[in-house]
């Protein structure tokens, strides 16, 4: 059975709490490209592409692109999507290098 997979695993400095641009390829061959993985107070994320917009307040709000129809498959994404990097043997504390 074909799983998730990360492709085009690309480690950033200084970004906060960013660690990651990437993308990950579903089991039926859907790439989403641009998501992010995000680390803070140990824990990860993957953040799924948006784009920005301006409020009416004037400031910037980003509207999503990707989304689940539910709360449930988008914990199971979550899930799977942090096992595939942990599967690579990446190291995020160290910006993308092998362990």
């Amino acid at each position: 059975m074909k799983t998730l997979a990360i492709r085009d695993f690309k480690p950033v400095t200084d970004r906060g709490h960013l660690i990651a641009f990437l993308t990950v390829e579903t089991p039926s061959g859907l790439l989403i490209r641009d998501c992010r993985l995000f680390k803070k107070d140990g824990e990860r994320w993957i953040g799924l592409p948006s784009r920005q917009y301006k409020k009416s307040d004037g400031t910037a709000g980003y509207g999503q692109i990707v989304d689940f129809a539910s709360k449930k498959d988008s914990a199971r994404f979550q899930e799977e999507a942090i096992r595939a990097i942990d599967s690579r043997g990446v190291d995020e504390d160290a910006h993308g290098e092998s362990r």
